[in-house]
């Protein structure tokens, strides 16, 4: 052998001298064993070794059943990882799943959800689509991140006061600093009449003004939508959000129309749909 650099060489052909002795090797790596053990006397001594105790026939079958057992194993090895693979894809659709459905829901925290305007409302001469036509417009800031934002609300109108049970995810986040994940929404609540507090979770939230309150034309826009007046949508655009007009609600009618509404209540824009989405 060819000086001592060679120990690696003198090992992986000692692992392949079984094979080599029952001829179960590639041409290439035939010839380069038998040129080791030509100048290997340690390696030649083991390949003797193994034809003194392996006869060539007994050792192919040997061989040849070993193969066999190793390539079941391998058969073996696969179909576990295969199977392991597939249960962990099915875990984490089931995880994802969970997450988008099935998150378990939590009572909110009183401050962190706040009425920003509430009007209480009577249009029962508009239509009947709606059990009683009164109700409380409610729109409101949740401070917090969620898939959907508060994503339950239970209503409980007794002598005037209406009790809100408000649950979210039990996964959520708090918002930026800047506010922008604010989420914002508007419920629509059905009562027998006139509403005169709101309380979330037991804290009063909003009470109603005395004397006469103007209703802004965008409330009775919202219930005609919420009750399928002849409206197609209906958006309610955070603060702080590029809007043609500086738009908060926006209507869009089954005839195309659309009609837009800023935060105090002024319509700022009234006509087709394509031009005022043109303006985007």
């Amino acid at each position: 052998m060819r000086g001592t650099t060679n120990e690696l060489n003198c090992e992986i052909v000692r692992d392949l001298l079984p094979l080599y002795h029952d001829d179960a090797v590639s041409e290439v790596t035939r010839a380069a064993v038998k040129e080791h053990l030509a100048g290997c006397k340690r390696c030649q001594t083991e390949y003797d070794s193994i034809c003194d105790e392996l006869p060539i026939a007994a050792a192919k079958q040997s061989t040849g059943e070993n193969f066999k057992k190793m390539m079941g194993r391998q058969k073996h090895k696969r179909a576990i990882i295969t199977t392991a693979i597939a249960l962990g894809a099915v875990a984490l659709m089931t995880g994802v799943w969970y997450l988008l459905t099935e998150v378990p829901m939590v009572e909110i925290s009183p401050d962190r959800l706040n009425i920003e305007e509430a009007y209480y409302y009577d249009f029962s001469d508009i239509k009947d689509n709606d059990e009683t036509g009164k109700g409380v417009f409610i729109r409101y800031s949740a401070d917090m991140q969620t898939l959907a934002g508060p994503t339950e609300m239970r209503p409980e109108y007794k002598d005037g006061k209406l009790e809100l049970s408000v649950k979210v995810p039990v996964i959520t986040l708090d918002r930026t600093k800047d506010k922008r994940d604010t989420y914002e929404d508007i419920w629509a609540v059905q009562t027998d009449g006139v509403v005169s507090s709101i309380t979330v979770s037991g804290e009063n939230k909003w009470t109603k003004p005395d004397g006469e309150v103007e209703i802004p034309d965008y409330v009775e826009g919202y219930h005609e939508y919420a009750y399928g007046y002849g409206l197609n949508g209906f958006t309610l655009y955070n603060d702080g959000e590029i809007v043609p007009g500086g738009a908060k609600y926006v209507f869009e009618k089954e005839d195309g129309t659309v009609t837009a509404w800023n935060a105090d209540g002024e319509v700022v824009y009234e006509g087709s749909s394509e031009d005022y989405y043109k303006k985007s």
